[in-house]
């Protein structure tokens, strides 16, 4: 009964404990890798639109104030939430602040520039971890996201598709609505393929892409 994604969650427990076995001799191969038949019952997430947006800053006293901050941390820059919790001190480009994230794959390693409105929200200047992860930031993504789930459903945005991760397809839309090129697109959201080209050098200009993430916009 349960669905694919569910399924392969509970495989990769088994997957990585043989991938240990097989890194220590024990064993010499996985078993449990590609198992699992693409099913296509996933749920598409919705981004949030303005009016859902409007009920989120409402109610958004429901929240600690740290989740105050990650919501608006995650609206404001279209971030997974896990990456959120990597963040461990901020550097500066020109004047302007950025902190470094993204570990999923190559491609997800990246500078962010702090957008403006979120300013006022964050310390005067990062020198640690921004939000507290604990002993892992796996389970403290897994617990914030049940955490910011309950609120969305608090305010009664019940949608099954509408959850904390529907503000990162919210800012994909807002950065394509105001003609973001998908170049800068794919290095502020960091889930795209890149060229070979674009992996020479270290990006572009963090002033631009702070530029375009104000633009955008999203809380």
């Amino acid at each position: 009964g349960n669905k694919s994604a569910t399924v392969v969650k509970k495989v990769s427990w088994l997957r990585a404990a043989v991938e240990l076995a097989i890194d220590e001799g024990k064993m010499t191969f996985n078993a449990f890798r590609n198992i699992v038949p693409k099913g296509g019952d996933e749920l598409r997430r919705k981004p949030l639109s303005d009016a859902d947006m409007e009920v989120c800053k409402r109610e958004l006293h429901r929240l600690s104030a740290s989740d105050q901050v990650l919501f608006r941390f995650l609206a404001t820059t279209g971030v997974r939430l896990s990456e959120a919790f990597q963040i461990d001190g901020e550097h500066i480009e020109r004047g302007v602040k950025y902190v470094i994230i993204g570990s999923k794959t190559e491609a997800s390693q990246r500078r962010l520039p702090l957008p403006e409105p979120l300013l006022p929200y964050l310390p005067k200047k990062i020198t640690g971890s921004l939000f507290a992860a604990g002993p892992s930031i796996e389970l403290a993504a897994r617990t914030a996201s049940k955490r910011l789930n309950d609120f969305l459903d608090e305010c009664g945005l019940t949608d099954p598709s509408l959850v904390v991760h529907s503000l990162r397809h919210r800012m994909k839309d807002k950065l394509r609505a105001v003609g973001c090129p998908l170049d800068v697109q794919y290095e502020l959201l960091g889930h795209e393929k890149r060229t070979v080209a674009s992996g020479y050098g270290v990006g572009s200009p963090v002033p631009l892409l702070k530029e375009w993430l104000d633009r955008a916009g999203g809380f």
